[in-house]
């Protein structure tokens, strides 16, 4: 499974959406789920899945599908293969 895959499923778990509603530029305003403890379980979810740690900045940034993952690869998660 591609980490974009991965990150989309992760994400439609966490905001109860379906995965075909999430896409690279969805965001806060864009889901509804997306609140502040979703947020929360999306990092839990993503520090296990990718054997991650987000810093306090990071986490801020943390609003939008493209952050979530310029971040990610930032900490050398390879999304090419998405």
């Amino acid at each position: 499974m591609s980490n974009l895959k991965l990150l989309i499923n992760i994400s439609s778990s966490i905001f109860e959406v379906s995965a075909s509603d999430i896409h690279i530029k969805s965001n806060q305003e864009t889901i509804k789920g997306w609140d502040s403890l979703a947020t929360i379980k999306l990092i839990t979810e993503l520090e296990k899945a990718f054997s991650i740690q987000f810093d306090i900045m990071e986490i801020i940034e943390l609003t939008s599908i493209d952050k979530v993952v310029g971040i990610l690869e930032n900490k050398g998660i390879n999304f090419n293969d998405s």
